[in-house]
């Protein structure tokens, strides 16, 4: 049995890098309330702004950026990030110029994200430490206890993954991946045949990295209002979609090559939500026949292990076949304490 680990922000979150949502708009918010921000004092699009929470004042045309702060991403998700983008995209589709300038409003926000995530890298890069949620736990063997069977499942025992592969939906964490993967090495007769796969593109740290731009979007096809979208002969619509993303480079193919690497293939969700803005990738992965068995490793709470498999839920066609893959919340790992921990420390 192979598997496939996918990597989410929550992740990179656990580990002390600040790339929520809330660490970006805090960040913006900071720099504008200094007066500062290098970013977008010279944009028009933000004159005369005071706090982030100013933005809908920002410019009486202003479309995306004022969805920013309305009750629609009150809970701050980068996926509700896209979704509001989405939902402007399907009103304002009859509007040829709008759309161009919700696209252009949207694409800076990009360049703002990924400067942002460059200075996050960088600060770990010249020495900066991580904070791991892992430091918290004291006792060396308890843990040991949580990373080593956070690699290896409960009910899989390690022997069972010839290989492990990652997908990292992220766009950070050079330092994390290594450290990952020599946990991957270090405990039974795992094999890490390559590096992550960055489905989403990578930060332009390295000259080779411009191969792998950032992908950033809205990624459910399926829905009656994309298909409408799709029909309407506007391309301008279809710019942000992580459907026509994906083919920028061959990092897609590369993720179907692993889903055919084995018979039996186990997937492991590490700090991914499942939302529908990646639910035309991860569809493909949880619904292909090679995948018997997806973990979906949550924290804290067993409220958190049924918000993501609602999530994933959403992502099948058919529950039916879902039930039968997920593994249940008893054999499921908790970053925390749980019955099995308490057993054996």
């Amino acid at each position: 049995m192979n598997r496939i680990i996918l990597i989410g922000n929550g992740f990179d979150i656990a580990h002390g890098f600040g790339t929520s949502y809330e660490d970006f708009m805090k960040h913006l918010s900071i720099g504008l309330l200094l007066g500062s921000n290098k970013y977008i004092e010279n944009n028009t699009l933000y004159k005369g702004i005071k706090g982030i929470f100013d933005l809908k004042v920002l410019d009486n045309n202003s479309l995306y950026h004022c969805e920013l702060i309305t009750e629609k991403n009150k809970s701050g998700y980068w996926s509700d990030l896209e979704k509001v983008y989405f939902d402007l995209i399907y009103i304002h589709r009859d509007d040829s110029n709008k759309i161009i300038k919700i696209n252009e409003e949207f694409d800076y926000v990009k360049g703002l994200l990924e400067k942002y995530l460059l200075e996050v890298e960088e600060r770990v890069e010249i020495g900066g430490e991580l904070h791991s949620i892992f430091n918290d736990i004291i006792d060396k063997e308890k843990k040991d206890f949580v990373t080593k069977n956070m690699i290896h499942p409960f009910n899989e025992p390690s022997s069972k993954f010839e290989k492990t592969h990652i997908i990292t939906f992220n766009y950070t964490s050079k330092k994390i991946e290594e450290y990952y993967e020599k946990l991957v090495l270090s405990y039974g007769k795992n094999k890490y045949p390559h590096p992550p796969i960055h489905i989403h593109g990578k930060l332009k740290i390295k000259p080779e990295d411009e191969k792998n731009p950032i992908i950033f979007g809205y990624g459910d096809e399926d829905s009656d209002k994309y298909k409408e979208l799709e029909l309407q002969g506007d391309n301008n619509l279809l710019k942000n979609f992580k459907t026509f993303q994906y083919l920028k480079t061959n990092k897609y193919m590369e993720v179907l090559g692993l889903l055919e690497s084995s018979k039996e293939i186990y997937v492991q969700l590490i700090g991914h939500s499942s939302g529908l803005c990646d639910k035309a990738l991860l569809k493909e992965i949880f619904q292909h026949k090679n995948v018997k068995h997806i973990e979906s490793v949550y924290h804290s709470n067993e409220g958190e292990y049924f918000k993501n498999l609602y999530n994933i839920s959403r992502i099948f066609d058919d529950n039916t076949i879902m039930r039968k893959k997920m593994v249940c919340l008893e054999d499921t790992f908790i970053i925390g304490e749980t019955k099995k921990e308490a057993e054996l420390v």
